[in-house]
């Protein structure tokens, strides 16, 4: 019976404390919550921008106009006199 304590007593003392309870197990808990949470947060937001570019219509290219160029005209001179006597 004494040996059987003495055994008992060794295994249960010759483990460490629980680490569950340990700073540095909080800590590494804590962390792997903290990236599983982030990680699906990231996955729904990557669904949701997914489904909104889906919603998105895309132009079709025949409906595309062909450019168009832009002029201005103006009644007035287009570019000033250089004076070139007075320099």
């Amino acid at each position: 019976m004494k040996s059987l304590c003495l055994i008992l007593f060794l295994a249960i003392s010759a483990t460490p404390a629980c680490s569950r309870f340990s700073a540095s197990a909080r800590r590494e808990r804590a962390y792997t919550k903290y990236i599983h949470k982030s990680k699906v947060a990231h996955e729904r937001r990557q669904a949701q921008f997914r489904k909104e570019k889906a919603r998105i219509p895309k132009p079709d290219e025949t409906e595309l106009s062909e450019p168009r160029e832009m002029t201005q005209t103006s009644e007035g001179p287009q570019a000033l006199p250089s004076d070139s006597e007075n320099q």
